[in-house]
């Protein structure tokens, strides 16, 4: 889990403000990752809201809400 809150962190712009929430390892698809939520700060320095986020450990295996358009799909695959 702390491998993957470091990957989430360095895809937001303000990883110092992360906040993480329910945090739950899933081998659902064959693969292990982490599922969880995280707010953290926007450009205007406002907390955005928590968004759900899927990461192997790796910054090129996570994935934020906000940036994939079918993370629903996504989500239920590796977590749901």
């Amino acid at each position: 889990i702390s491998r993957a809150k470091t990957a989430v962190k360095n895809v937001l712009k303000d990883s110092s403000s992360a906040v993480f929430d329910s945090e739950v390892v899933s081998s659902k698809s064959g693969n292990e990752v982490v599922c969880g939520f995280v707010n953290s700060k926007n450009s205007f320095g406002a907390y955005s809201g928590n968004q759900r986020y899927i990461s192997n450990g790796i910054s090129a295996g996570t994935f934020l809400e906000e940036q994939v358009s079918d993370f629903d799909d996504v989500w239920l695959k590796f977590c749901g």
